[in-house]
């Protein structure tokens, strides 16, 4: 997912084993979820329902999409998995997309059979699951850690979730940075337990590109990297995939 991910665990009475056994199973859940849907590969199952028209997909992959249609309706489509190919033609590229899927059809032409995992769409309807994928993650993966630790924080490159409190510190929470993105500006702080914020804005991933600097969050009316006043979005929510998705929407 072209990030780092740290992840922080407090215990105490968990023996070293079990500790080891936990953290290894979480950073291979992480590149599970990677290698199986990013657009930088074309081995892998996303590149599979972008090059179908009809596909049986794992349990897995339909509630992940199933997870984006609910969005997509929330937000009234102005969340849209479905930019790849605005993407594409912004400048971030992934290149084993580039001589294909021009076109653009809209996310609502995508079905879904929840009983049967079957997929239907236009053969052109291209996803990016960028725009939620790492919330998504971290959500499963905090289910995942809770199981064993009390204490606990997950920061996928910006999408973070807080568990239980910085035992450490003494904190009856986990003091959280947020950075500014006005230079020489102190960050925000806040104070989070059993909550996630997750931040999007334009200060890191922008290039240049027919003379016009460009993004990669898309707005959706225009196909086009979002013309806005705004450097970035802090959204704190009960959940880390609604974190993220909101922070873009708001964007």
């Amino acid at each position: 997912m072209k990030t780092d991910i740290l992840c922080e665990v407090l215990y105490r009475e968990t023996p070293e084993a079990e500790v080891d056994r936990a953290l290894t199973l979480f950073f291979e859940k992480l590149r599970l979820f990677e290698k199986t849907y990013s657009r930088f590969r074309d081995d892998n199952d996303l590149w599979e329902l972008n090059h179908s028209e009809s596909i049986v997909v794992t349990k897995d992959f339909s509630l992940l999409l199933r997870c984006a249609q609910f969005f997509f309706h929330q937000t009234k489509g102005v969340f849209d998995p479905s930019v790849l190919s605005y993407l594409e033609k912004e400048g971030y590229q992934s290149q084993v997309y580039v001589a294909e899927h021009l076109g653009h059809e809209s996310f609502v032409d995508l079905s879904l059979n929840v009983t049967t995992n079957e997929v239907t769409k236009p053969l052109h309807l291209s996803l990016d699951i960028g725009g939620f994928g790492k919330g998504y993650i971290v959500d499963h993966l905090a289910l995942f850690l809770s199981k064993t630790f009390q204490h606990f924080l997950i920061d996928a490159g910006g999408d973070i979730y807080a568990f239980g409190q910085n035992t450490v510190a003494g904190y009856p929470y986990w003091a959280v940075e947020v950075e500014n993105p006005v230079q020489q500006k102190a960050p925000l702080i806040l104070m989070l337990s059993n909550m996630a914020v997750a931040t999007s804005g334009i200060t890191r991933r922008f290039w240049q590109k027919d003379g016009e600097e460009k993004h990669h969050l898309i707005d959706t009316a225009t196909g086009k990297s979002a013309t806005t006043k705004l450097l970035s979005v802090s959204v704190i929510a009960p959940s880390t995939v609604s974190a993220d998705v909101l922070a873009k929407t708001l964007f």
